[in-house]
């Protein structure tokens, strides 16, 4: 065997010509595929990492309300923080953002930009700081407190309003109650932006956008999560926070003058329309009048214990978050029925009303309602709960078309959605897609190319090497040795073609990532820090080098088995 190696190599050296055309054809081919699959990878990278990770995340828990999903936040900050919990192995972190429309005016001109809260990075995770390159002033002056309103400026945005560090911006907006808000910012840096999506930002602090848009301390606006290997965590960790995201039953934790704990509970508009409410908890029909014309009913245990009749008005007190401050709610008794659930103290009054309550400047304190096994999905019917959950959505179109039927609905509860990135930038990651299928598709042809030229190749060479090959046979060759010796020289040919189609395009990669190329506007998104990015996958690349290598030991193996069973006679009488 280390003979007919030897003599393998030997011959690859004799046919010059054929061995560097063979050779090349192997190695460009090669080259082109790890160059290109190489290309679409880092373009992948970079707009699923830095453009969709770091500005809007690989996963978001959206929040609404009055019907409308742009309104993301939601006064139940502690309860969302609890029930995410610590991030999972799979998650890389979990920020809060925020961002707002609004006018601002320059030295020389006004403008609209969107204002975005940021946090300092996470060591050395580099979040934000990853899409932009400070030219003027510093990112660490926007946490270091000397400013009140601290922000930093894209470049092509100061220069359009005519903006300087130290500096100071009007700017107006709406804020969380919609009510419009004019502050001063002061200009601490102007940034150079790595990433088409950021330019048209001006940053600050998210502390401060939060004190600026009136959020409450337990307000929470939406959450972005960036998650490890997103193309293939980021829908299973969605459906994953989508069920625990589950809503329960709330009460509204209220007392009577004497200090009586009394639980206040809202009933759904399907629950007072239905004739009928069947299942463990009953609510009669005397009770859903009443709460359908605007009244409240209570609990017969209540109304005997508080000597309250129907007709009469009843004041509850409540415990405000946010404030030591106490609210009184009044309603009329419109009806009594029989004591349900775990408590005997219960007031039930309309959806309207218990959203409106939940909603106000300092809402009341809140409980999550246990009911016995029998009785939770039947209470889930016919109570209101924390929010209302939306249907998990599979495409971009689908979650358009999921926002436009609650804008029509007018939904009054709050709303929580939980979506990824396919459907939040499904149009990129189609790009992307697309993008990659393309280099595919090339590089297909090539193979192909290389194959046609390959197989032609290597028949020709045996037909004109059949002569030496019965010289071979007559001096005692065996036919296996014969085939092992040709299947042996295109296989170190293609093996010296990978190994140096590896090198040149490693080189090619290192030359063009070093490039800075200065490209503006959409397409400027697959760059990374103004240069191209590539990031070569072993699998694949191992996976059509071992394609490439089968297919020379297949396209080799048939013509020297057919050429190995002529007799030596004939072959040696053979003229080409």
């Amino acid at each position: 065997m280390f003979i007919l190696i030897k003599m393998g190599m030997r011959n690859i050296f004799r046919h010059k010509k054929r061995s560097v055309f063979l050779g090349l054809s192997i190695a460009i081919s090669a080259a082109i595929f790890i160059l290109a699959d190489a290309f679409a990878g880092g373009v992948r990278s970079v707009i699923v990492n830095q453009v969709i990770g770091t500005v809007n995340g690989h996963v978001n828990i959206v929040f609404g309300k009055n019907g409308s999903m742009h309104q993301s936040v939601i006064p139940a900050g502690e309860r969302i923080r609890e029930i995410i919990g610590m991030p999972g192995p799979d998650i890389l972190d979990i920020q809060e953002h925020i961002s707002v429309m609004a006018k601002t005016v320059g030295k020389s001109r006004s403008d609209n930009v969107m204002l975005t809260g940021i946090i300092p990075d996470n060591g050395d995770d580099k979040g934000f700081s990853s899409n932009i390159k400070v030219v003027k002033g510093g990112l660490d002056r926007l946490f270091d407190g000397q400013a009140s309103s601290p922000a930093v400026v894209s470049e092509d945005k100061a220069e359009f309003l005519g903006l300087c560090v130290g500096d100071e911006i009007p700017v107006k907006f709406y804020d969380v109650n919609m009510h419009y808000q004019a502050a001063r910012l002061t200009v601490v840096g102007i940034f150079r932006p790595n990433n088409f999506f950021v330019g048209g930002h001006i940053f600050v602090p998210l502390d401060t956008l939060k004190r600026m848009m009136r959020y409450r301390p337990f307000d929470i606006g939406r959450l972005n999560i960036r998650v490890k290997k997103p193309l293939r965590n980021a829908v299973a960790i969605a459906d994953s926070l989508h069920r625990a995201l589950r809503p329960r039953v709330v009460a509204i934790d209220t007392r009577v003058d004497g200090g009586l704990s009394v639980s206040v509970l809202g009933v759904v508009n399907s629950a007072i329309e239905k004739e009928k409410t069947g299942g463990p908890l009953q609510v009669n029909t005397e009770t859903r009048m009443a709460i359908a014309e605007g009244a409240g009913a209570i609990s017969k245990p209540l109304a005997v214990r508080l000597g309250v009749t129907v007709g009469d008005t009843i004041s509850l007190v409540y415990e405000m978050r946010g404030s030591e401050e106490i609210g009184i709610y009044r309603f009329p008794v419109g009806s009594t029925y029989e004591a349900f659930g775990t408590s005997e103290y219960t007031a039930l009054i309309s959806q309207s009303a218990f959203y409106e309550l939940l909603w106000e400047q300092h809402p009341p304190k809140t409980s999550i309602t246990r009911w016995e096994n029998e009785q939770c999905a039947h209470a889930e019917e016919i109570f209101c709960r924390e929010w209302k959950r939306l249907e998990r959505c599979e495409t971009e179109d689908e979650m358009r078309s999921q926002e436009l039927r609650i804008m029509k609905k007018g939904e009054k509860s709050i709303l929580i959605g939980v979506r990824s990135m396919y459907e939040n930038a499904g149009a990129i990651l189609l790009m992307t897609s697309l993008l990659h299928y393309v280099s595919v598709v090339i590089v297909a042809v090539l193979f192909i190319l290389i194959c046609v030229g390959l197989i032609s190749t290597v028949q020709m060479e045996i037909r004109e090497r059949t002569r030496e090959i019965g010289m071979m046979r007559a001096v005692g060759m065996l036919r296996s040795e014969v085939v092992i010796l040709l299947v042996v020289e295109k296989l170190f040919l293609a093996a010296c073609a990978i190994a140096v189609a590896m090198v040149v395009s490693y080189l090619m990669i290192q030359i063009l990532g070093m490039l800075r190329l200065d490209i503006e506007g959409p397409v400027s998104m697959i760059l990374l820090d103004g240069r191209l990015f590539f990031m070569p996958n072993l699998q694949t690349a191992i996976w059509f080098l071992l394609s490439v290598v089968c297919y020379v030991l297949i396209a080799t193996w048939l013509p020297a088995r057919a050429a190995a069973k002529i007799k030596p006679a004939e072959s040696i009488m053979h003229y080409e």
